[in-house]
């Protein structure tokens, strides 16, 4: 009897140990699921620096910065031009390292990379097996948009276009990609390629005023791109009118692929960041400084001043209609992310980055 109560009371005190030893799931940090967040793409110091992205918590308003150097243990490479996530993969553009790396979306893991990619800029789903990458060729004039197999992460088209192709929208069966021109800033192009996800086959190329730099679908379907025209400069820095172009925002018809109309800016200038908000019934972007809105359904070209400043790029958060504006301060060290009201352009807040913060963002859910 007496062996029997011992016997049972030394099972109850294994039994409480074990407990014991267990972790409290309810006291544990959860780890972060990095889609859930904002990926910030950081280019880094060119031409040696490594890139890096940064993770903003909006449950936290925390940011992580470095964070596929930190999870994996070594850097990205230069430079990181941007991101998008498919499915449950993150896709990591990174220019001048000819890459794009592949991670797990939640926790940033590696999983495979794009490699030998010549001057790779962005990527876009067109189903869930395919996605189109745009890159800029071995000279940075070579323009081409390659069909990536998602299910075997193969190249397994390439598709020649013009010079310099950038960010993409899609209509329908269409993606529409804006070519502004090489790297070296002075060989400019003019077109808009259209491309049929159907055939994987280039339909035709439009042209637009110089050098189209950024594009987007309104809500009714049409496609806005954004033009940032030649600009010249004299020796004192000032816009040689004469020989600069002026640029515009140019509406092209998703279902016909044809040019609507061209609204001209009343003067040369720099015009960059074409973005739409989150209803994408209100055009924005950047213009010699500043940043204008325009109503998706304007009869006439009547942009109405945001901001009395600009960044280097920026974007909207679909989910909370929030303006996110790249700051890279001096370019040398951490730059910032500074979040704005849509309705009036109120700062809400500034959050740390990494190096050179280009406006090239994801959003999580």
């Amino acid at each position: 009897m007496k062996k029997t109560v011992l016997s049972a009371l030394f099972a109850l005190l294994v039994c409480f140990l074990c407990n014991s030893c267990k972790k409290d799931p309810d006291n544990q940090l959860p780890e972060t699921d990095y889609s859930k967040g904002v990926l910030i793409c950081n280019e880094g110091l060119y031409p040696n620096g490594a890139g890096s992205i940064s993770f903003y918590d909006p449950a936290t308003k925390t940011v992580q910065n470095n964070l596929f150097e930190n999870i994996n243990n070594r850097p990205l490479g230069n430079t990181v031009q941007s991101v998008t996530t498919i499915a449950d993969k993150t896709y990591i553009v990174v220019t001048s390292a000819g890459r794009v790396e592949v991670v797990n979306s939640q926790n940033f893991t590696y999983l495979t990379a794009l490699d030998n990619l010549p001057l790779p800029r962005y990527l876009m789903a067109v189903s869930p097996q395919k996605a189109y990458l745009t890159v800029w060729g071995e000279n940075g004039v070579n323009g081409a948009v390659l069909v990536v197999n998602l299910l075997t992460n193969q190249i397994a088209k390439t598709i020649p276009v013009a010079k310099g192709p950038e960010m993409m929208a899609m209509v329908g069966n269409r993606i529409f990609v804006p070519c502004e021109g090489g790297y070296d800033f002075t060989n400019y192009d003019n077109k808009i390629a259209i491309i049929n996800t159907n055939t994987d086959e280039l339909e035709t190329l439009l042209t637009v005023p110089d050098y189209p730099n950024s594009i987007i679908a309104d809500a009714t379907g049409a496609v806005w791109a954004l033009c940032g025209g030649k600009v010249v400069y004299n020796t004192d820095w000032t816009i040689n009118e004469t020989l600069s172009t002026k640029g515009g925002l140019v509406k092209i018809n998703g279902a016909t692929a044809t040019v609507e109309s061209v609204w001209e800016f009343a003067t040369a200038g720099n015009a960059s960041s074409l973005i739409t908000n989150a209803a994408k019934t209100e055009l924005y972007y950047s213009f010699n400084g500043s940043i204008y809105r325009i109503l998706a359904g304007s009869a006439q070209f009547n942009p109405s001043l945001l901001l009395s400043h600009s960044y280097y790029g920026m974007a909207i958060n679909p989910n909370n209609n929030l303006l996110y504006g790249a700051d890279p301060a001096d370019y040398q060290s951490n730059g910032r992310i500074i979040r704005h009201q849509l309705t009036d352009g109120a700062v809400l807040d500034t959050l740390t980055a990494g190096i050179i913060p280009n406006g090239s963002f994801w959003f999580g859910q």
